[in-house]
């Protein structure tokens, strides 16, 4: 007999997945984001407000939830190296350092509202995405970038990742992947390659190229080329939200049908059109998943010491370095 999802947490002794859900301890069970501190404690962002999970086990921050608006639903968090915690809400950005929980204001007493992707710069401040546009934000200061003139409207963005050569790429909903580079917009689309306008997020790889998630497959950027693969090469789900490299062996997908690690090699031998799909190893309600999905849209994370870290509607999801076993999960832990 295998635990329903929102049991509590599930742990595995050999087969190296655990779930963090409400009843284990954290605010909610719908996990829209996670992200790393300096310690390597996971925080995640929930429909009703901030958790941590550390040894000890997962907590509510209650401390800092009960100083955000009524309405906790975290879009994004994300953890600065000054140390200061960031976190987003339709309503307001927050800076958080200890208990002391700050909005960031654009106008006197007006909250920064509609604020769902947060990404700090590496030139200092933070860069964030809106349903209306890109803001960049530093020593209070809240600038707009208006892609209106060169694009011919605004983007509704989804993601944001800053490359090592400081170059911007934005995932957007409709628009394309696009590229603030010197100052210039640019949209790659269905046009250039690209197996969907709508981009989900955008991953890095060791080798420089990108992997990114879209509402069609998954794509890589690599040499100026995009290159894309779906469910008629074996995905599990025709959206995937997120693609996490995994070492030198895997891929980690994150889609709308639940999430799989697939195998570099015969992701690269598809690619190659040298074999026509993939048989990756794929985690759903057969291995005792309530909710056999990814949230939509959510922030994962692979954590330094190689942790993969999953957001789904049921929990947070993590899993550790080591072979998977073919059922992964096992009843609860009284």
């Amino acid at each position: 007999w295998v635990g329903p999802w929102r049991d509590g947490l599930i742990r595995l002794s050999n087969g190296k997945f655990r779930v963090f859900t409400r009843q284990g301890g954290l605010p909610h069970n719908t996990i829209l984001a996670a992200d790393e501190d300096a310690q390597g404690r996971l925080w995640v962002g929930t429909h009703a407000g901030v958790g941590r999970i550390d040894a000890q086990g997962p907590v509510s921050m209650e401390a800092i939830n009960r100083r955000l608006p009524k309405a906790r639903d975290i879009k994004d968090l994300l953890w600065d190296r000054s140390g200061t915690l960031w976190l987003s809400t339709l309503e307001g950005l927050y800076a958080v350092r200890g208990e002391d929980v700050r909005p960031v204001l654009k106008g006197p007493g007006e909250p920064l509202a509609g604020v769902r992707v947060i990404l700090e710069s590496s030139s200092g401040g933070l860069w964030l995405g809106t349903s209306g546009g890109l803001l960049h934000l530093k020593d209070g200061r809240i600038e707009a970038l208006s892609t209106r003139e060169s694009l011919g409207q605004e983007l509704f963005v989804l993601s944001l990742y800053e490359d090592p050569t400081k170059r911007l790429w934005i995932g957007t909903r409709a628009h394309g992947l696009v590229l603030l580079e010197g100052g210039k917009f640019k949209a790659f689309t269905t046009q250039h390659g690209l197996p969907t306008d709508s981009i989900f997020r955008v991953n890095p790889d060791e080798d420089g190229s990108l992997w990114i998630g879209t509402a069609n497959g998954l794509a890589r950027y690599q040499k100026g080329h995009f290159q894309s693969l779906n469910q008629k090469n074996g995905l599990i789900s025709g959206a995937i939200y997120q693609v996490l490299p995994a070492g030198k062996e895997h891929l980690w997908l994150l889609g709308e049908r639940g999430f799989c690690r697939l195998s570099r090699a015969e992701v690269e031998a598809v690619l190659a059109g040298r074999i026509p799909q993939v048989e990756g190893r794929a985690f759903d309600e057969g291995d005792g998943l309530r909710v056999a999905a990814c949230t939509s849209v959510g922030k994962g994370l692979r954590t330094r010491d190689g942790r993969i870290a999953i957001p789904t509607p049921g929990g947070l999801v993590v899993a550790e370095p080591g072979p998977l076993p073919a059922n992964a999960l096992m009843p609860p832990v009284a």
